[in-house]
């Protein structure tokens, strides 16, 4: 088992509209933060573009030949991944926040973002199925009641954990402030980097703010701690049912 992908999402408590016309400055001090900081150094990013989300809005993207740095801004967040390419080489979850905090500043010097209402660590781990063909099944016997069918190349559970209010109410995710997370099983295959003879083990721990944050990189290090607490209880919660052996 081991840490595939790294992300960090941050979204804002309103749409921003001043995205179009800053953008390219935006860019440009990005691309220079790289060049000037030894925790990124040069080449972090080499690929740059300002495609259209799916509203038709203006966005940018920037990444790296080996698509394993990539830094998204859109006009309601930023998503920041960090995924590796072996198996040998997990990420490093410090290293990645770290990289993001620098990232994150000197767009925000230049764009001014508005205030957060939730951010979110997912933590995305890759298991080795137990034989070629049998990761459907395994996650079918580890995680749910089902007889095993003689062959599974198709699955996919999520579920969410959401802390309740301290009145003992069910948090509102419009307008409450509260944990929550997000676990998702399935066949790597399907992922957005897909490997076969693999299954993803999903944990996204998220902090929805109210009222919302002006600056979230204040709160960014409470949410961690979380995130890698909750991460050793998924890990055991994995070795528990079979599914990982470390």
């Amino acid at each position: 088992m081991y840490l595939q992908r790294f992300v960090i999402g941050i979204q804002f408590n309103r749409k921003m509209f001043r995205l179009p016309s800053v953008g390219g400055l935006a860019i440009d001090e990005l691309l220079k933060v790289c060049e000037s900081e030894k925790k990124i150094g040069y080449g972090y990013f080499n690929q740059v573009s300002t495609p259209a989300t799916k509203e038709g809005e203006y966005s940018i993207s920037i990444i790296n030949d080996k698509k394993t740095n990539n830094l998204a801004i859109l006009p309601d967040q930023v998503v920041f991944k960090k995924t590796s390419n072996t198996y040998s080489s997990a990420i490093n979850v410090e290293k990645a926040i770290d990289e993001f905090q620098l990232l994150w500043r000197a767009a925000n010097k230049i764009i001014g973002f508005p205030e957060i209402r939730r951010i979110g660590l997912v933590g995305e781990y890759r298991l080795k199925e137990r034989k070629p063909g049998d990761a459907g099944l395994q996650l079918i016997e580890s995680l749910t009641k089902f007889n095993a069918p003689e062959s599974c190349g198709r699955f996919h559970l999520t579920f969410e954990e959401r802390n309740l209010k301290s009145n003992g109410g069910v948090a509102d995710k419009d307008i409450d402030d509260f944990w929550n997370q997000i676990n998702s099983f399935y066949i790597s295959d399907i992922d957005e980097t897909p490997e076969k003879g693999m299954i993803n083990a999903n944990i996204d721990v998220q902090k929805y703010f109210n009222p919302a944050k002006k600056d979230p990189m204040k709160d960014l290090g409470i949410v961690k701690e979380r995130y890698l607490q909750r991460k050793k209880t998924f890990k055991e919660d994995l070795m528990a049912m079979g599914l990982s052996d470390k």
